[in-house]
């Protein structure tokens, strides 16, 4: 009896593309609607009609919501769900807030930006400080002579 031949590596990878292909056009028959109809409200008479502070409020959120769909798309595409922990990639505002004013205050003040998160705090360089030799700042030295 004959073995059966290996298959050909170029039919496995046509094969697999062809897969990846209709996963890909599954996933964005799914999740394209949602994203179109984000972009549709948020070029809508309605949002152009609000103050400005609501408008960036509001369209920071929809951007959050995009960055979800797209985790959740490529999730499908790929199979793997994400990393535990792991959250949407942070979504930075068009501009910053502006700074509350009041007929109290004569200095402005300044926004509070967000905290920064531990990926960004562990890839900052740490100020290196220098050993310096203490001055000698005890109450009771070891080398005490009797008064003569």
């Amino acid at each position: 009896m004959a073995t059966p031949s290996p298959p050909n590596l170029s039919k496995t990878l046509s094969d697999k593309a062809s897969n990846l292909l209709n996963k890909v056009n599954d996933a964005q028959s799914i999740f394209n609607p949602v994203t179109q109809l984000l972009d549709t409200y948020l070029g809508s008479e309605e949002v152009r009609a609000l103050p400005p502070s609501s408008r960036k409020l509001l369209t920071s959120l929809c951007l959050e919501f995009k960055a979800t769909i797209e985790q959740h798309f490529d999730t499908f595409v790929t199979g793997h769900p994400p990393p535990r922990g792991a959250t949407t990639p942070p979504v930075t505002p068009l501009s910053p807030p502006s700074p509350p004013t009041t007929i109290y205050t004569s200095t402005p003040t300044m926004p509070i930006g967000p905290k920064p998160s531990y990926i960004q705090k562990a890839s900052t360089p740490t100020i290196a400080l220098t050993n310096k030799t203490p001055s000698d700042n005890r109450l009771f030295s070891s080398d005490q002579t009797p008064p003569s």
